[in-house]
């Protein structure tokens, strides 16, 4: 359930601010949202990544198909890809590593203050 909760938290995130604040901005506000959600540090990592990957695939497909705009074909041609589909699985690569990262912080911040078996 909580795999669940933080990947539409990361996706509703990514959707709605992405083009508003920074990418560092969503990793602050996905951090927040693990550490708020709890859960185990693997739960978090996954489920914000997936909700992040989603959303960083979907949009620039939409946005491709929607438009019908040569770009993404030239900008995959100039970073050497033949296909402007690899470019955007390259996206969503990095918007999962970005949104698993910040999932596992702020899960781990949270099991700082809220883990009982500290050796001291």
């Amino acid at each position: 359930m909580k795999f669940f909760i933080l990947c539409v938290i990361s996706s509703i995130t990514a959707l709605l601010l992405g083009p508003l604040i920074p990418y560092w901005g969503l990793m602050i506000i996905i951090g927040l949202a693990a550490a708020l959600v709890g859960g185990n540090r693997m739960t978090a990592f996954l489920g914000a990544g997936l909700g992040m990957a989603l959303i960083w695939f979907a949009v620039p497909l939409w946005i491709s198909i929607r438009t019908g705009s040569a770009l993404p074909m030239r900008i995959s041609a100039i970073m050497g890809f033949q296909d402007p589909v690899i470019l955007m699985v390259l996206t969503s690569t990095i918007g999962f590593l970005i949104g698993g990262v910040s999932a596992w912080t702020g899960n781990s911040f949270r099991k700082i203050f809220t883990d009982n078996n500290l050796p001291y």
